[in-house]
């Protein structure tokens, strides 16, 4: 089994000032001495006891030379000026798991801007809005709205930070009842590459928030806080169903026949096909169901016992609780650092052909292969220009994590790997229920994906400009994607 090292969520409090040293940035990172001489106690390099717990990444694909760890937007202003006076790359984190680590990019002799000690959320007397931290948590997003009587539609993983999220697009089990992530955004405060602020909103730099809306992240500048739609909180059912793999060829079918294509809007329909333990692979369900205003959970619970009426043996833990919870419980796996290929596809839905092939898959022992199936449908796919995100019409994503022991030094086992992978999704391809170039960029890695189709021509042309215009001399270089 993959061996991983689990991400802490570390709060501002957790975090000690740093020991690094003159000397020690000397030797690491001389030309962050400036910013290091105002600000010494969050300048973390490899010589502080505090580093190695501060650099956990979901790849770990870069190690940085030195990590700054912002308390406030004055500190966020000071690091981008700094890094552009000295010819440094910058990257920015707050939960770490991009799949790919594209913001890490050339930290290694630069520096990683950490996020997560701006963390705070302060709700708007007409608890219509927050205006929350650019690096907090969805873990910690959900109980400080929910101890208020409180909600807002997040992902599913405590440790995600909840502006990657949501300016990637933010799918999640609520997103048929209020939208994707990026619909929540209302402003934003951003610092851009020569160090000034922006105040985002619907009056000023009204393009900004557009773009912010859904085109990916890292490519302004950065956030440093959002302003979010917030409401009270609704009734919910959460937890899952799961089904074990030798019941896969007939409820998937049944799934193609009769649940798919005629969602409710309080269901979402987000799945997890998965390998967790290596020789019984499982396709979980998450049962979110989100009441309307108004109205009880009786139609929740009538649902429910239409999905455990599916063919096979189903176990369920479905409870009523408030959505933070539910987040507490939903490590679906151990967020760490593990070795790992990416693949993925966006779909029309699980068709017949889509769960047939499916089934087919999960063979080896040796490889874990997780497939974290979002869908959209309902409030997600209703039009809103004030968004630049592109997915406003009814599929399902399809990202592909493949892994294995030892994957980085045994080469056989990352041919298996990379094998697994690819042939399931060459396979998803053949039934002809795939969009062909549409991707995600949260989760689907470049490969898989043409910008210029996903978000068509004039979106993109769009984008660039905006590119041009906030970031002209492309100093945020590892924001994704590449315009």
């Amino acid at each position: 089994m993959a061996k991983f090292t689990p991400i802490p969520v570390i709060s501002t409090g957790e975090v000690p000032p740093s020991t690094t040293t003159r000397d020690d940035l000397i030797s690491t990172l001389p030309g962050l001495l400036p910013f290091y001489d105002k600000y010494p106690e969050i300048v973390y390099t490899q010589a502080d006891p505090s580093f190695a717990v501060l650099n956990t990444t979901l790849t770990n694909a870069v190690i940085p030379a030195t990590i700054i760890r912002p308390q406030t937007e004055e500190h966020v202003q000071a690091a981008v000026r700094a890094a552009g006076s000295a010819g440094l790359r910058l990257g920015i984190r707050s939960g770490g798991n991009e799949m790919l680590g594209r913001n890490l990019t050339g930290t290694d002799k630069g520096i990683l801007l950490d996020m997560r000690s701006m963390n705070s959320v302060i709700t708007v007397a007409d608890r219509k809005s927050a205006n929350i931290g650019g690096g907090i948590l969805i873990g910690q997003l959900a109980p400080a709205l929910a101890d208020q009587g409180l909600f807002t539609p997040v992902g599913w993983h405590p440790v995600v930070g909840y502006a990657g999220w949501a300016m990637g697009g933010g799918y999640g089990c609520y997103s048929s009842m209020y939208g994707f992530g990026c619909d929540q955004i209302l402003g934003a405060r951003v610092v851009v590459a020569d160090g000034r602020v922006l105040d985002v909103s619907e009056t000023e730099h009204a393009d900004l928030l557009w773009a912010l809306r859904g085109a990916g992240n890292g490519i302004w500048g950065v956030v440093t806080r959002l302003t979010i739609k917030i409401y009270p909180s609704p009734k919910l059912l959460n937890g899952t169903v799961e089904f074990q793999k030798e019941d896969w060829p007939a409820v998937l079918e049944r799934w193609a026949d009769e649940f798919e294509g005629d969602l409710p809007e309080e269901f979402a329909g987000d799945m997890y096909f998965r390998n967790s333990v290596r020789d019984k692979p499982e396709w979980v369900v998450f049962f979110f169901w989100c009441a309307k205003e108004g109205e009880g959970l009786e139609k929740g619970y009538e649902y429910l016992e239409n999905i455990k009426s599916l063919p096979g043996k189903a176990t369920v833990t479905v409870t009523e609780s408030d959505f933070s919870a539910v987040i507490r419980r939903l490590a679906m796996f151990p967020a760490g650092k593990f070795e790992t290929h990416h693949r993925g596809v966006v779909g029309t839905g699980i068709s017949k052909c889509v769960a047939s092939t499916l089934t087919r898959h999960w063979k080896s022992k040796d490889v874990y292969l997780g497939i974290p199936s979002h869908n959209a449908h309902g409030k997600a796919i209703e039009p809103n220009p004030g968004a630049c995100f592109p997915l406003r019409y009814r599929h399902r994503i399809f990202p592909l994590v493949a892994s294995g022991d030892n994957m980085r030094s045994d080469t056989e086992v990352k041919a298996a790997v990379v094998r697994a992978s690819d042939d399931t999704v060459n396979d998803l391809k053949a039934t002809g229920d795939i969009l062909e170039g549409i991707g995600y960029g949260n989760l689907i890695p470049p490969v898989d994906t043409d910008i210029n189709v996903s978000f068509g021509k004039e979106t993109l042309e769009r984008l660039v400009e905006l590119k041009k215009k906030f970031d002209p001399e492309n100093f945020f270089a590892g924001g994704f994607p590449v315009l």
